[in-house]
């Protein structure tokens, strides 16, 4: 028992741990950046509601940016993927509307 060591790990074993270290710094960068770009969209929503009302707000640090950034996220996420998903089944329908040409009128006006 005495001088015996723990078995080695087989080659190419790594363990989740050892193989996510290096993207820790890339991963919270990222994080980072979509944290400010959040906050911004709030804070430019909340002054945006707030001036129809005459209301400035002078303060750059407060903690209604952040739900507000991320509802308007949603929102404009859910209708990104709407209107994704309407363009892309509207491509055959799109080709047979756009491939009709009325009879009664010179094509160059169509």
């Amino acid at each position: 028992m005495e001088g015996e060591t723990a078995p080695a790990p087989a080659q190419g074993s790594a363990s989740w741990f050892s193989s996510v270290t290096p993207h820790i710094s890339i991963i919270a960068q990222s994080l980072g950046v979509l944290g400010v770009i959040v906050y911004v969209l709030g804070y430019i929503a909340v002054n945006t509601y707030f001036s129809q009302y005459g209301v400035a707000n002078k303060g750059l640090l407060n903690a209604s940016y952040l739900p507000a950034g991320v509802i308007l996220i949603l929102i404009l996420g859910l209708f990104a993927v709407l209107v994704g998903t309407r363009i892309h089944g509207m491509d055959e329908t799109g080709r047979a509307i756009a491939g009709a040409k009325p009879s009664w009128g010179p094509v160059i006006v169509w």
